[in-house]
C-alpha cells in the first residue's frame, strides 16, 4: 500500500519548478492539478512544469493526479447546431486534447 506523505494543489499563480523540486525534496509524493479551473493552455503549462520539475530528481518518485470535474467534460466545439451533446449508455467516446 503507498501512503500520500505531502499532497501539492498545482496553481498557475503559485506553482514554479523551484518551489516544487523544494517539496519534492522535502518528502511531496503526489502533485494534483483540477483541470476544470483552467483552460487547456495554462493546464499544459502546469503540467509541464511538473515535467520539468520531476527531470530534476529523477529518482523521486512523485505521482501527477489529473482532477476532471465529475461526470461533467467540457467541450468547446460541438458539430451540432444546437450545442447538444448527446451520449448514450454504454457509448465509446474518444476524447482528444
Amino acid at each position: 500500500m503507498v501512503f500520500i506523505n505531502y499532497l501539492l494543489l498545482c496553481r498557475p499563480a503559485s506553482t514554479e519548478i523551484k518551489t516544487s523540486v523544494r517539496l519534492f525534496d522535502a518528502g511531496m509524493s503526489m502533485a494534483r492539478i483540477n483541470l476544470s479551473h483552467g483552460n487547456i493552455k495554462s493546464n499544459l503549462k502546469l503540467i509541464n512544469k511538473f515535467k520539468q520539475s520531476k527531470r530534476l530528481r529523477p529518482h523521486k518518485t512523485i505521482g501527477l493526479m489529473l482532477e476532471a470535474r465529475g461526470r461533467e467534460i467540457r467541450l468547446t466545439k460541438v458539430s451540432d447546431p444546437s450545442g447538444i451533446l448527446n451520449i448514450r449508455s454504454g457509448s465509446v467516446i474518444n476524447l482528444n486534447c
